[in-house]
């Protein structure tokens, strides 16, 4: 189980850690401890996860950010709904907005890193037409397969809206577990 909540969960990163992934860093090492050992596991998760998760601040690139990767020297960028307008942060009205983020952060890192030859902007987000009209055509036409990072995966958005509601159409796409099967696991006592 160690294994695998280091390896293919993005859990090491939503508590704060590094993208070190290093299985001995203390933080990492107290949630196994306690993890192992709750009586409620589930219960004892959400609440280290409250604890350790840092706040997401303000970006100065709006809805976006990015982090460097000096071994690959890469960027990588995340999104993330700041907007404050009360309109959709990839709706028609706020497409300049978005537009303007991006033009600053690729400014900033031109200037600050100028090492960085690539780009990796991976996330289910490229399944939308409001996400993928923010970037050049020549960008969305080099994507490319790449192998599953899953300590990167945070996967929500395909069933939850970005207010945390259920998302209308996965209901509907996501197929159910045949009649009389529970595919529910429990969680150990």
């Amino acid at each position: 189980m160690d294994t695998a909540l280091l390896r293919f969960t993005p859990f090491y990163l939503n508590v704060g850690l590094t993208h070190s992934f290093a299985p001995d860093d203390p933080t990492w090492q107290e949630f196994l401890a306690g993890y192992r050992d709750a009586s409620e596991p589930v219960a004892w998760v959400h609440s280290f996860y409250l604890a350790q998760a840092r706040t997401p601040g303000e970006s100065p690139y709006g809805c976006f950010s990015y982090a460097y990767e000096p071994n690959t020297r890469s960027i990588r960028f995340h999104f993330m709904d700041r907007d404050t307008s009360g309109q959709g942060p990839l709706s028609d009205e706020r497409l300049q907005a978005r537009r303007r983020d991006l033009t600053a952060m690729f400014a900033d890192i031109q200037r600050e890193i100028p090492s960085a030859d690539a780009v990796r902007g991976r996330s289910w987000l490229y399944n939308l037409t409001a996400y993928r009209r923010l970037f050049p055509p020549e960008y969305a036409r080099s994507a490319a397969p790449v192998a599953p990072e899953f300590q990167y995966m945070s996967l929500w958005g395909q069933f939850l809206d970005r207010h945390g509601g259920g998302a209308a159409r996965s209901d509907r796409q996501f197929p159910r577990a045949p009649s009389g099967r529970d595919n529910r696991r429990r969680a150990r006592a």
